[in-house]
């Protein structure tokens, strides 16, 4: 057997030759299927990041408005208290002019008691 056959021989048992190609078939299938596995891979693994990516924008936006009911709650606690502060001071204030109008009134009694002591004051 000569070179000539013995290639040919060669040619039949790795699969078809690509005429002016050093590749044959079935390595060009080969790394064609492999290309496509790959390609698909790529996909359901962007598939997957975007879902993680979304999963966590969400979790991200609801710990947001979390926060931002968390805050509006603490405002109104905060408007609750000074209202309540408010109407403590008035409470005061009021309590304050009645014991005024109480001390002059104990004053006056206690001139009036006085006067009651006096021996001029019963003449």
């Amino acid at each position: 057997m000569n070179e000539e056959e013995s290639q040919k021989q060669k040619s039949k048992e790795n699969g078809l030759k690509i005429p002016g190609g050093g590749l044959n078939v079935t390595t060009l299938l080969l790394v064609a299927l492999t290309g496509g596995g790959n390609w698909v891979a790529t996909l359901q693994n962007r598939t997957e990041i975007d879902y993680s990516r979304d999963r966590v924008f969400r979790q991200v936006q609801d710990l947001h408005d979390g926060l931002e009911d968390f805050e509006k709650r603490q405002k109104q606690v905060l408007e609750g208290i000074e209202a309540s502060l408010k109407n403590q001071a008035q409470i005061l204030a009021n309590q304050n002019k009645t014991m005024e109008a109480d001390t002059k009134m104990l004053e006056q009694l206690h001139r009036f008691t006085q006067n009651l002591k006096n021996p001029e004051f019963h003449q």
